[in-house]
């Protein structure tokens, strides 16, 4: 499942903005395809990031607004604005940390996501032979 979805995207920037991006055929909608193939990309660039450090995909809303950013600066290619460019900067760098542990990925209860299967714990009972208790 994609971290972000076309109606995410056109929540956060528009659709009017997403149809100048995408509409090739001059239909005055949406096409769907050229905003899939920028959504996949942003979320290989997101796993890409993250691999090795959480269990992908992730399940966490805070990725949503960083896939959606990423998702953006895709879709104007090569031309992108400043104000989108630094929007895809700043969710690259909160990648990065987020790759290095400095910054905890979220849940949707807003709590701190936890690894998982990434440390061993042992425990045991007491020793059934000991010195002390006169069992050999």
């Amino acid at each position: 499942m994609p971290y972000c979805t076309q109606q995410n995207l056109i929540d956060e920037f528009t659709e009017a903005e997403l149809i100048q991006l995408t509409d090739e055929a001059g239909l005055g909608v949406v096409d769907q395809v050229i905003v899939d193939r920028a959504i996949a990309r942003a979320d290989r660039e997101i796993n890409r990031h993250l691999s090795g450090r959480e269990d992908l995909p992730l399940a966490a809303d805070d990725v949503v607004d960083l896939a959606c950013d990423i998702a953006r600066y895709h879709l104007y290619k090569n031309s992108a604005p400043d104000h989108v460019k630094n929007r895809y900067d700043n969710a690259i760098k909160t990648l990065e940390k987020m790759a290095k542990k400095d910054l905890a990925v979220v849940d949707a209860t807003g709590s701190a996501a936890t690894d998982t299967g990434t440390v061993a714990e042992m425990s045991s009972s007491t020793s059934v032979f000991s010195r002390d208790s006169g069992r050999w």
